[in-house]
């Protein structure tokens, strides 16, 4: 329902701020000398992460009519939200979260925060690089095979490269 409702211009930034607003409420907060998360309200289940995975990589790739106007704010959603779902698996243990996060889904979520490192504006780049950072980090390597993360390098490869005028990109 929420997907239909983004594919509409008026409902976009509605949708997107709802998400937005459960992800800064339902995630926990971390300290502010780093550490681990402390739990301070309901916590997201790993179905909602999912589905606000999906939804936010749509928002980064443009899908939506192209627009890519809240690209740069759903990348550091959608790194929340995956990084929490990452932590969900590793605190339960339970091979259900990470069987939902399918190769396909990790694929466009590298290619959403690629996408946007490849932007002119420095600022953008630079969140974008460090949201892909933590997204490598907190994928456990053993998750998916070999060819996988050889198929998830060909393709960020394989996609658009900066232009050799955004500096800051390269």
């Amino acid at each position: 329902m929420l997907d239909m409702r983004a594919h509409f211009g008026p409902g976009r930034a509605f949708v997107f701020d709802g998400i937005a607003s459960t992800v800064e409420y339902a995630l926990p907060s971390k300290p502010p000398s780093g550490g681990l998360p402390i739990r301070s309200r309901e916590v997201l289940t790993a179905d909602g992460s999912l589905v606000f995975c999906r939804l936010l990589t749509r928002y980064v790739m443009g899908e939506y009519e192209k627009d890519l106007s809240l690209s740069v704010p759903a990348i550091l959603c959608l790194e929340k939200v995956y990084v929490h779902m990452a932590t969900l698996k590793q605190s339960t243990e339970d091979s259900d979260v990470e069987k939902d996060i399918s190769v396909s889904l990790r694929k466009d979520i590298a290619v959403s925060f690629f996408k946007v490192c490849c932007v002119n504006d420095p600022d953008s780049s630079q969140q974008a690089l460090r949201c892909f950072q933590n997204f490598l980090h907190c994928t456990q390597v053993q998750s998916m095979s070999d060819k996988n993360w050889i198929d998830i390098l060909a393709v960020l490869v394989s996609n658009k490269q900066p232009s050799t005028e955004f500096e800051a990109s390269r």
